[in-house]
């Protein structure tokens, strides 16, 4: 069964309640965005975000 949480590094995100899971994929594609000139960043159907 799998957990009702996800967690990484410092980080627990309880997402029981939600359709779209956070996983490890989306974690990875987080951190090889170039954000260190943006100014602002849109969110768009990524579920838990």
């Amino acid at each position: 069964m799998p957990n009702n949480y996800f967690k990484f590094k410092q980080f627990t995100i309880h997402q029981d309640g939600s359709a779209m899971k956070v996983g490890t994929d989306g974690v990875l594609l987080g951190t090889w965005t170039d954000v260190e000139k943006s100014q602002r960043i849109l969110d768009v159907g990524t579920g838990t975000g």
